[in-house]
């Protein structure tokens, strides 16, 4: 009997990462590794009743390993790219802002230009609801105050990229001012919501042919935050772009 406890217990060790993997709905991107820690405690629960029921809780064991299994792949597929994790995302959790900011950047990267500004009213009307929420709850679970800034300046300095390339510079620039305006005005002072800020200001630069103004807006960014890959990445591209003009 000892052995097939063991055995029971050692079935739903496994089985239950694959059962809270795919049950947990994700509120932020990627955080399903939250749950690891308790998933010895959640299966030595489970075992319990298996253990006890003799042959009947093996067949409960295998029979429940086989459903986590099939319902754990079904989860996996969602993960095979970010663009379809985001999108699992957003179905799950439509206020989920960093979702909404990665599916505009994987757009932008690839010149979806479209596509990016197509998002954009969903993309904010989720940064809305979200702050609304807070709003509501001062005192209970909110939504980071942190990703929410950071949201609205990816949201909408993708968007203002896009619209560099379809509209021109001007409406880009000038919903740039409206995005620092709004910083300003609720106080952000965190160093990595403005490097962002400046990078995204120094992409619609770029795109706009102004590289000399680009690199400066680059210069900000470092300066607040140095050593990062994506800005020195831009900075050697904006300069060697300057160069062969």
């Amino acid at each position: 009997m000892r052995g097939k406890a063991a055995l029971a217990a050692l079935l739903l060790l496994l089985a239950a990462p694959l059962l809270l993997r795919f049950g947990y709905v994700i509120n932020e991107l990627f955080v399903e590794y939250r749950l690891y820690p308790g998933l010895p405690f959640a299966a030595l629960l489970l075992a319990f009743p298996v253990v006890r029921a003799g042959n009947a809780g093996r067949l409960l064991g295998i029979a429940a390993a086989a459903l986590f299994a099939a319902v754990s792949a079904n989860r996996s597929w969602d993960w095979r790219t970010e663009e379809s994790l985001a999108a699992d995302i957003i179905a799950q959790c439509p206020q989920n802002v960093r979702a909404f900011a990665l599916l505009q950047e994987n757009d932008a990267d690839a010149g979806r230009d479209d596509a990016v500004i197509n998002r954009h009213r969903d993309a904010h009307a989720a940064l809305a609801s979200a702050m609304k929420f807070n709003a509501r709850n001062p005192l209970g679970r909110r939504y980071d105050e942190g990703i929410l800034a950071l949201g609205f300046v990816w949201i909408n300095g993708y968007n203002a990229q896009a619209m560099t390339s379809i509209q021109g510079a001007g409406p880009a620039l000038a919903a740039m001012a409206g995005v620092e305006q709004t910083l300003q005005r609720n106080k952000i002072e965190d160093k990595g919501i403005w490097s962002e800020f400046h990078y995204h200001r120094a992409m619609v630069l770029e795109r706009a042919g102004e590289f000399e103004s680009a690199l400066q807006e680059i210069d900000a960014c470092l300066e607040l935050i140095a050593a990062n890959h994506k800005f020195l990445n831009a900075r050697d591209r904006i300069e060697r772009r300057l160069k062969e003009r």
